[in-house]
């Protein structure tokens, strides 16, 4: 269960927790300690983030300015191309890719995945859960690319598990290494659902009208690389497609280096 609520199993997770400064003060010591765990069954990949906040009260304030936390993950051992997931104190969260080894962030890819956040007066906890179905890999590699950030507010800091350098950005290429990587199960890559617009008009003289349309929409990541977007319109004889291309419970432990 993802409750955001640390509980026994997770004391047999690997853990990291030499964090460095990124921002403001590069390399130099977090002004608050993090600690992540990981885990994986046949299914998921689980993450569970401790974050200390003894000097400050964790900021949740439903804008972008507030604690938050990132994992980044390179699931093909690219060293380019990375999944990222954001979870915000106020449990908002956002995804997307990172591509051209961390220059480029597109937020076009939305994932399926689950998290729940606990907030306290002197730490905050996240749970996250990743299906290994919601997202692509290269299969028989058990050596994934990794890295945490975590963000606080309260002084604009950023913290780092990799030690990336403000002059280059924060790198795939340097990333750590998350070993042991046994998925069995396969995803599809693909997203259907429908929408629905109401259009309201009126002119003078006239009387008013309500009109509904309605579309059906599928998206398919066929490759890392490329998303096919389709729309159906029932009243217009009309099926379009627009590619896009893109740059590139039995628990068990995983690694982390």
């Amino acid at each position: 269960k993802i409750d955001g609520v640390i509980e026994e199993v997770w004391n047999s997770a690997d853990s990291v927790y030499d964090f460095i400064q990124f921002v403001p003060y590069e390399r130099e010591e977090p002004t608050e300690r993090t600690v992540v765990y990981v885990l994986q069954d046949k299914d998921n990949l689980y993450f569970l983030f401790h974050c200390y906040a003894q000097k400050h009260k964790p900021i949740a304030c439903l804008t972008a300015d507030e604690d938050n936390i990132t994992i980044a993950i390179d699931p093909f051992g690219s060293k380019t191309t990375a999944y990222y997931f954001i979870v915000y104190a106020s449990g908002i969260i956002q995804d997307g890719w990172v591509l051209e080894n961390g220059r480029v962030k597109d937020d076009s890819w939305e994932g399926v995945w689950y998290r729940a956040v606990k907030l306290y007066d002197d730490h905050y906890d996240i749970e996250i859960k990743i299906p290994f179905k919601s997202i692509r890999y290269k299969k028989g590699l058990n050596e994934w690319g990794i890295t945490f950030v975590r963000y606080m507010a309260h002084n604009r800091e950023t913290d780092c598990w990799s030690e990336f350098l403000q002059a280059e950005g924060d790198l795939v290429s340097k990333y750590g290494t998350m070993t042991d990587i046994r998925p069995q199960t396969k995803g599809y890559y693909f997203e259907l659902y429908p929408e629905g617009f109401v259009r309201y008009e009126k002119y003078a003289g006239e009387d008013e009208q309500t009109k509904l349309r309605g579309s059906l929409n599928f998206k398919w990541d066929v490759t890392p690389q490329t998303t096919i977007n389709a729309t159906a319109y029932p009243n217009i004889p009309l099926f379009c497609f627009v590619c896009k291309f893109q740059a590139a419970k039995n628990w068990h432990g995983i690694t982390i280096q």
